[in-house]
């Protein structure tokens, strides 16, 4: 199964749409790790990296936004967080929202949110592509190291179809 990238220039000038029906947290956390292609366990992580925080700012603003969960419920949703630290996301973003990039990046998780099915559907197929990258990845190490105990010198290699060139 081909892992796919979301065309994003082909809904760049849809406006979404709010919800008819309130969204769980679990989907606005699913839909933001897939809008922002990083893995929902590094979403709702204590990792403070950049890559990793806003993406979790956007999310946490958006269940407060969009659901009638409490902050201490959003922020247990959000691997056991205390409640100000969604207080504290939902103040950064809110005035950020009506502005460019953010705005598109919340439209973008708001777009995903709209077909439950499908996202969860795009998150399963990236989970199956990674998997199997990494055992392609352990496969190709493996071989390397058996090479290198055979005595040959192993170097990375773009064009060799096993990731891997030899030297004798």
């Amino acid at each position: 199964m081909e892992c796919r990238a979301i065309d994003w220039t082909e809904i760049a000038f849809v406006e979404p749409a709010l919800p008819k029906v309130a969204p769980k947290v679990g989907d606005i956390i699913l839909a933001t790790a897939l809008v922002f292609d990083i893995d929902v366990a590094d979403l709702i992580g204590h990792d403070r990296k950049r890559r990793l925080a806003r993406p979790r700012q956007y999310a946490m603003y958006l269940a407060r936004t969009l659901t009638t969960y409490s902050y201490p419920q959003i922020g247990r949703s959000f691997g056991g967080r205390d409640h100000t630290t969604v207080l504290f996301a939902h103040r950064k973003i809110a005035p950020l929202a009506a502005k460019a990039p953010v705005a598109d990046q919340l439209a973008r998780i708001l777009i995903a949110l709209e077909a439950p099915a499908l996202l969860k559907e795009a998150v399963r197929e990236r989970a199956e592509y990674r998997a199997k990258a990494e055992a392609e990845s352990l496969r190709r190490e493996a071989r390397a190291r058996l090479l290198r105990e055979r005595g040959y010198a192993v170097r990375a290699c773009q064009s060799s179809t096993m990731g891997v060139g030899v030297s004798a």
